[in-house]
């Protein structure tokens, strides 16, 4: 008697937190237009159904007229753990476990679409360790764990004067994003520094795509501790009118300081004195504290070593440069990594996976102390990181892409000094089989952090299709898809080499329906 009834408040009920639930995705329009709402799946056409929020009806839009759509707010729901990783040679990046290989095709066991049979000759990198080494931090998925150093203090307290007046006349202060997080990225809207609150060990990797609206133009800290030594500069007088009462205690040590200086007080003149602190100062040592500052820009690269002398003062010391012309003046993104080491004074810069400049550092080791990442914008530029991605550096020098050959799969081990070259056979019970001129070896597959294959073997990638999009999934992964169907959570459709899958959307953050649109179509926050 009371089913109807129940069920009645049970839709009602259901109407309302469909009503009420927080618009997750977000897309965007080749024309620029956006909409805010919830992506229902895909259908014949192919079409996007949306629940827009601001309509209560579903619609649907041809994915020929979508540029991108941002999913749960650029967040992935749940995030890839596969330490693997396999490079196709139309650039896809295909993440997993590594389950076998043989002379025609490698075997990935992955999370988003169960296991998969790469045709070995569309296979130009395997990464069995893809981090080599112990992996410290791997996003941004959210804004967790970073920080801005030195934020405005006098706007703080300006905002919280404007909350405790509670006077609806006067405007509340708001303090400026100078940093926003969307999409799995920062971007800055401002030169004020971006520090990620993980401590760095002693030798470090350190990788990250950048994005850039030109010039390029900015600042890598490493290593730096964003410490500022205690001086007497630090104060500095102000002179009041005769009067004060009372000295405060600053106002008395200050004049003791003056005193021992001088050896006596001098008579006080017309005007009593005030000590006042002073704010940091612009150097960066001031900024950072000690450590490693690189600088770069669209042509080249310098590094300097932040520090203070016997007197507190800071101090820069630049090294010598072994690297030519960076050539980025073209371009408006590229992937960068940093191999420093602390103890041995020696930091590497290696852009798009080729080698570009080594600097070393003879003097006195940085001191064993909290050290951390940070990054800021330099003057006229802004800029976007995303997939950072900071590991314990195994200490291997070389470039990797240095290494590839065109006869020979080269394969680099975790240990950081050895590698060997031949042909790679098979991979059977987490072991690697390798032919070399010297024999036949096997080799565990925890031990191995790359394999180039021969570029000889490796054919091009298929021809890009009509209606083809970009899956990408956190922390890394990149798949070209040609979509047919699907609902809010799976994607049914082929991919140009792995042919046919049903994709888990729930490790996706970013649908691309325009890949190839342009790179300022990236500086909106939602994505």
């Amino acid at each position: 008697m009371n089913s109807p009834l129940l069920l009645l408040t049970l839709l009602g009920a259901a109407s309302i937190a469909a009503e009420t639930e927080p618009a997750l995705d977000f897309l965007r329009f080749t024309n620029g237009d956006t909409l805010h709402g919830h992506y229902l799946g895909l259908d014949e056409g192919p079409l996007v159904q949306w629940q827009s929020t601001e309509s209560p009806d579903q619609s649907a839009y041809r994915t020929e007229n979508l540029r991108k759509l941002s999913l749960n707010n650029g967040r992935a729901k749940e995030q890839i753990t596969s330490s693997g990783m396999v490079e196709l040679s139309n650039g896809d990046l295909v993440p997993g476990d590594l389950i076998a290989m043989g002379s025609d095709s490698v075997s990935v066991q992955t999370q988003f679409a169960g296991l998969l049979t790469i045709p070995r000759e569309h296979v130009r990198i395997i990464m069995p360790n893809r981090h080599g080494g112990d992996v410290i931090y791997a996003g941004p998925l959210n804004d967790l764990d970073w920080s801005i150093p030195g934020a405005d203090p006098e706007a703080e307290e300006a905002e919280e004067a404007g909350d405790e007046q509670g006077d609806e006349d006067k405007k509340k202060v708001t303090l400026p994003e100078t940093w926003t997080h969307g999409g799995g990225a920062w971007s800055s809207n401002s030169s004020d520094i971006l520090r990620l609150d993980k401590e760095l060990p002693d030798r470090v990797s350190i990788r990250f795509h950048l994005t850039w609206q030109a010039p390029l133009n900015t600042n890598i800290a490493i290593f730096t501790d964003f410490q500022k030594p205690f001086r007497q500069e630090n104060v500095r007088v102000r002179r009041v009118p005769d009067g004060n009462k009372q000295k405060n205690e600053k106002e008395e040590e200050a004049e003791a300081i003056e005193e021992d200086a001088e050896g006596e007080e001098e008579e006080p003149a017309p005007e009593m004195l005030d000590i006042m602190e002073v704010g940091p100062g612009n150097s960066d040592s001031e900024s950072y504290g000690s450590g490693y500052l690189m600088s770069i820009l669209s042509s080249y690269s310098r590094l300097q070593r932040l520090s203070f002398d016997d007197k507190k003062m800071p101090r820069k010391s630049s090294f010598p440069n072994s690297g030519g012309r960076l050539n980025l003046g073209d371009f408006y993104s590229a992937e960068f990594e940093i191999r420093a080491n602390r103890e041995e004074g020696t930091v590497a810069l290696f852009v798009n996976g080729e080698f570009y400049s080594e600097w070393q550092d003879l003097a006195t080791p940085l001191e064993e102390t909290s050290r951390y990442f940070a990054i800021a914008a330099g003057s006229k530029s802004r800029i976007r990181i995303s997939d950072v991605v900071v590991a314990k550096w195994n200490g291997m020098p070389d470039s990797a892409r240095s290494m590839e050959t065109e006869e020979r799969d080269v394969i680099l081990l975790t240990n950081g000094t050895d590698r060997l070259s031949g042909d790679l056979l098979t991979l059977e019970e987490d072991r690697f089989r390798i032919e070399s001129k010297y024999g036949e070896f096997q080799i565990p597959a925890q031990e191995i952090t790359d394999i180039r294959l021969a570029t000889n073997s490796i054919v091009e990638g298929p021809e890009p299709q009509s209606g083809e999009i970009l899956v990408n999934m956190q922390p890394k992964g990149l798949l070209t898809f040609l979509p047919k169907e699907g609902n809010g959570s799976r994607l049914k459709g082929s991919h140009p080499i792995l042919g046919d899958l049903t994709l888990d959307l729930n490790y996706a953050y970013l649908l691309e329906f325009d890949p190839i649109s342009s790179i300022f179509d990236n500086w909106d926050d939602d994505f």
